[in-house]
């Protein structure tokens, strides 16, 4: 198959593609956070100011279209933070209040031995193309010039056909982490934490 993009981080990237990039976080992650952050009209603004260019890399065409996307987390931040801060700034103190705490349900993880990818997503009619391959050889090259020895990801139970990719893929369960209460809101009650061993000529989806 002729590879008709590239990867490059999104911060190399004009402007304009911080926001096909925050439309593919959403089209991702909707069904997670739409009860929080409301209908896309109201979200998309969100995700984009809450979207750090420095935590991700993007799948690009020639013609400059963000095809594909994928973040990642480190000490420094990460690829979407709905920050506190962030959702006053955006639904005012009485709106922000219960999301917030909804937030805090979640928690915020840092992995100090394995790199923690932060969300994937590829537009849907280039699925099936590589793209997401592409993503994870390049976060698994940039976690070994890090010095981390394995990639991390959290999939939710509801997405079994992501896990079952993953697994494919080198991936392992690691552990089912249950989260009993987020489900009201994020409508997840528990996810599986999957880990892959980096070598020279890491595997990936």
């Amino acid at each position: 198959m002729n590879q008709d993009f590239r990867i490059l981080p999104l911060h190399f990237l004009a402007e304009g593609a911080r926001d096909q990039a925050a439309g593919l976080y959403w089209q991702a992650f909707e069904g997670k956070l739409g009860r929080l952050l409301g209908p896309s009209p109201r979200a998309l603004p969100v995700i984009r100011a809450a979207l750090d260019p420095h935590h991700a890399l993007a799948a690009v065409t020639a013609a400059g279209e963000v095809v594909g996307v994928a973040g990642f987390r480190s000490p420094g931040g990460s690829f979407v933070s709905l920050t506190p801060g962030l959702l006053r700034r955006f639904y005012g103190p009485a709106g922000s209040l219960w999301r917030i705490g909804a937030m805090r349900l979640l928690g915020v993880d840092t992995d100090n031995e394995r790199f923690l990818i932060d969300g994937i997503s590829v537009a849907p009619a280039r699925r099936s193309q590589g793209i997401g391959r592409a993503l994870l050889e390049e976060l698994a090259t940039r976690a070994l010039a890090e010095g981390y020895q394995a990639l991390r990801l959290d999939v939710a139970e509801s997405n079994p056909r992501a896990r079952a990719l993953y697994e494919r893929c080198g991936f392992r369960l690691i552990k089912r982490q249950r989260m009993p209460f987020a489900a009201p809101v994020f409508g997840i009650r528990s996810c599986d934490v999957m880990e892959s061993r980096l070598t020279l000529s890491p595997s990936a989806p």
